[in-house]
């Protein structure tokens, strides 16, 4: 309770008047808005007065959301925002402040598929009022960055046909870490076998943009 502004003084019976310091309750106004009642106390041999004083209080709102620190992790196109290393702190009316980190939402929650500089804007909200901060982030263009063959061939490889990659898979991983299952999308190399039967290298490659990736299996090609 914020008690600038009051002066307390006090009466004897002779009639005099002196300035006193008193004790008051509550300490602090309670949670609700509105009118509330403070209780002013003196005390002096064992005689004890009291004054009460009425005082509007207003809901002590956040005003501002301040942010600190910096992106800690890459962050990716059409990925979620990570706000890993950031943390937030809101200012209210009467000036208190309170670490709200980990009750902040974020707009928008991935990031767009174009690289470069984009803004992300951080809200928290309490008691129906929100404050808002923003912060821009360099987004790198998430690509494929390496791809692997699994699975084991299902039909015999024959000379002087193309081959048939039933029963493989082609995973593409890409620099955020996501992963995709690209088998549909890859390229064959060679389109046809050989006409020697014996082993031959079968390669899977997968172009998105401008970045192609690759991985080979040596396989046996029969007459």
């Amino acid at each position: 309770m914020d008690k600038t502004g009051l002066t307390f003084s006090v009466e004897y019976t002779d009639g005099g008047i002196e300035p006193v310091t008193p004790t008051f309750t509550p300490a602090n106004w309670s949670a609700t808005a509105g009118e509330q009642t403070a209780v002013f106390s003196y005390t002096e041999a064992d005689v004890t007065v009291t004054a009460e004083k009425k005082a509007i209080v207003v809901f002590d709102a956040p005003a501002s959301l301040a942010v600190s620190g910096d992106w800690t992790n890459t962050q990716y196109t059409e990925q979620n925002v990570d706000p890993t290393g950031l943390a937030f702190k809101a200012t209210y009316l009467s000036g208190k402040e309170k670490t709200v980190t980990a009750d902040v939402t974020v707009s928008p929650t991935a990031w767009s598929d174009t690289a470069g500089e984009q803004t992300a804007t951080f809200t928290y909200t309490e008691g129906g009022v929100s404050v808002t901060a923003t912060k821009v982030a360099t987004v790198v263009l998430d690509v494929p960055a390496n791809l692997v063959i699994t699975g084991t061939l299902t039909n015999e490889q024959k000379v002087s046909t193309a081959p048939d990659i039933t029963g493989l898979m082609a995973t593409a991983t890409y620099l955020s870490g996501k992963t995709i299952d690209v088998t549909s999308s890859v390229t064959v190399s060679p389109a046809t076998y050989g006409e020697t039967a014996g082993t031959e290298t079968l390669t899977l490659s997968y172009t998105e943009g401008e970045v192609t990736i690759s991985d080979s299996n040596e396989v046996t090609v029969t007459d």
